[in-house]
């Protein structure tokens, strides 16, 4: 069991070791390739490939919860692989570089959106942040749903961010009911309830005549404005 913690200490060691020689050897790459760039407002893609944008593999990941000590190891790689990503940002930002520029490129370095918003993410942007980068980029409001609901994200929060990012009612409405996971009359309504829509909002939204809501399948919501 020693032997096996002392194996484990020396892989981390070993990992740490490498990480400062990536990273030195970064900066020197940087340097060079700023130096060559023919576009000063699009750096160069080589340098922005702070992610290889790995498949994940769940049969590889179950095999690894089962070793003793090799989750933990795998955070701390995976932790150090992040700081490594932040920093890269970092330079690209302080040598001028807006945050289009180096989305612009890494969309262009793969077509994979969901890797892209989550690498984009895990600089510690927010999903606001993000999902503007992306509609800016030409990312379809049907897009960013399915990555919004691939990561989580309830229909409330999804509502939030897309009034803040100026989505009317009727576009979101759409998005829901024609998405690759669709909404049904019934969770929509009650969005717009939280969001503190009157009865006549709604009604006006859905194009429905008062004289119908009592024969709607959905009477049971209704109920809730008396």
């Amino acid at each position: 069991m020693r032997l096996a913690y002392a194996l484990l200490l020396a892989v981390c060691i070993a990992i740490t070791a490498c990480d400062a020689l990536s990273a030195f050897g970064d900066y020197g790459y940087e340097a060079a390739a700023m130096q060559n760039a023919k576009l000063r407002g699009m750096p160069d893609k080589r340098l922005l490939r702070s992610d290889n944008f790995a498949p994940e593999n769940d049969a590889v990941d179950a095999e690894e919860r089962g070793i003793p000590g090799l989750l933990k190891l795998k955070e701390f790689a995976k932790t150090k692989k992040n700081n490594g990503r932040l920093r890269k940002y970092a330079s690209l930002v302080t040598k001028g570089y807006s945050d289009d520029a180096i989305f612009k490129t890494w969309m262009k370095e793969t077509k994979v959106l969901d890797r892209v918003y989550n690498s984009w993410f895990r600089l510690r942007k927010s999903d606001k942040d993000t999902s503007e980068l992306m509609f800016k980029n030409g990312v379809s409001p049907q897009n960013l749903y399915r990555i919004l609901d691939k990561r989580g994200v309830g229909m409330d929060g999804m509502y939030k961010l897309w009034r803040d990012l100026g989505l009317d009612e009727r576009r979101i409405y759409n998005i829901w009911v024609t998405g690759e996971k669709k909404k049904t009359s019934g969770e929509i309504y009650e969005v717009w309830y939280k969001a503190g829509k009157s009865k006549r909002d709604i009604l006006s939204l859905l194009g429905i005549n008062q004289r119908n809501v009592d024969t709607n399948y959905n009477r049971g919501f209704w109920l809730c404005y008396n």
